[in-house]
């Protein structure tokens, strides 16, 4: 195995699956798995289901004896796979409801199609009532149906009102604001109150200290790409700034710190809601989604958990359309990797009060910035969650880009 990577054997979705409230069969030892079993077990340990692993699972549960399937039908693992079919729907139908429709309509019409050949028409789970501030769960609610025919059937969900804290439920994850000319803004999703410790060991990071998100903000799931930019700039007759790749959908690069929260400032004069470049701390307390360890997904990562040079330099960034990355628990893609990511804090070297305290972007002073999360082009070890590096405000390269934050209260605690 290499060094730095996960054995595939060990990831799972995003979270852990629901219990389900059928029984288990008795009549199954967890030692001896049916083929049927087996054969779910490898399917749930992927990262990701393609067309073609959902076409594969088919052909080989088709040739299964119908014993084995009915059997199956009693288990554990199937609870566990409609939990994740469950969850999919769900994230499929919140991203169709925000124009992403392309290809959000094809995942959720396969994977109907899929549970439904297997014989899964109603996951047998009964999920407790969820809200924003509950770690954001994927599940729906109890007053929602479980029948996953039903939950495709509602139609598209566009929040009229916009990003706002009453206008997001578990169901509609994710809002965009409209900024004119039937044109949405970044997709966003709020981000749960929780405490946290924050920096790491070594020199240039904050030193080790709890942190407390006592309030509600929303960050964008993506960088912000180069479309979205330049929409800004064709609004404010801006020069386009020069990219390495062909797309709109790639995050835009060779943005200063100044871009950036000109950008911002668009934003919130086109929507009146309050759009900035998150503070240093907002950065890494989503960055973590909760975790303690070097990265969101553990002391380790690999090549499914971000963008970045492991074996080879990598010469560009991924597009927000692939989704082929593992996405952090808080919903958020290319945290760590993919371009570098400006920040609103000016620089200090490891006052990790200074550096919590610097909410105000626009403050003068040092002209260094915060850069976080590291690029396609560097190693492992400059995607830590604690690790930082500093870029005089002025400059923009290949490499760095940037996201946004909409900012409901403003208020951030030292413990």
């Amino acid at each position: 195995m290499l060094v730095g990577t996960e054995n595939p054997a060990d990831k799972r979705p995003s979270s852990e699956p629901l219990p389900v409230t059928q029984p288990v069969s008795s009549t199954v030892s967890t030692l001896q798995a049916s083929p049927a079993q087996t054969l779910i077990q490898g399917f749930l340990n992927k990262n990701k289901w393609s067309e073609s692993d959902l076409e594969k699972f088919l052909q080989q549960w088709h040739i299964l004896s119908s014993e084995h399937k009915d059997r199956a039908m009693s288990t554990i693992e199937i609870g566990q796979l409609a939990n994740a079919i469950t969850k999919q729907v769900l994230e499929e139908r919140a991203l169709s409801g925000l124009g992403d429709t392309g290809k959000s309509d094809q995942k959720l019409s396969q994977l109907v199609q899929f549970a439904d050949r297997i014989g899964i028409t109603q996951p047998p789970t009964t999920l407790p009532e969820q809200t924003v501030t509950a770690e954001l769960a994927d599940e729906p609610s109890s007053d929602i149906k479980n029948d996953i025919t039903a939950m495709t059937s509602s139609g598209k969900k566009n929040n009229a009102s916009g990003c706002t804290l009453t206008s997001i439920t578990p169901q509609t994850a994710y809002c965009r604001d409209d900024i004119g000319g039937n044109i949405k803004g970044p997709t966003m999703v709020i981000i749960p109150t929780e405490k946290l410790v924050m920096g790491a060991e070594l020199e240039v990071e904050q030193a080790k200290h709890d942190i407390h998100i006592d309030y509600q903000f929303a960050m964008s799931v993506h960088e912000i790409t180069y479309g979205e930019y330049r929409e800004f700039c064709v609004r404010t007759q801006r020069d386009y700034p020069v990219q390495p790749w062909a797309g709109k959908d790639f995050p835009v690069v060779n943005v200063s710190w100044y871009d950036a929260v000109a950008y911002t400032e668009w934003l919130s004069e086109l929507t009146g809601h309050a759009y900035r470049l998150p503070s240093e701390a907002e950065w890494e307390y989503s960055a973590r989604a909760g975790a303690t360890t070097n990265y969101p997904f553990g002391n380790t990562i690999s090549a499914f958990d971000a963008v970045y040079s492991a074996n080879k330099i990598l010469i560009a960034p991924l597009p927000k359309t692939d989704r082929s990355i593992n996405r952090n628990n808080f919903r958020l893609y290319h945290m760590p990797g993919n371009v570098r990511e400006w920040v609103a804090d000016a620089w200090h070297n490891n006052d990790a009060t200074s550096a919590m305290k610097d909410l105000t972007q626009n403050a003068q002073g040092d002209s260094l910035r915060v850069i976080r999360g590291g690029s396609y082009a560097d190693p492992a070890s400059a995607l830590h969650s604690a690790a930082r590096t500093k870029l005089a405000g002025r400059l923009a390269d290949n490499y760095t880009g940037f996201r946004v934050v909409q900012e409901f209260q403003a208020r951030l605690q030292e413990q």
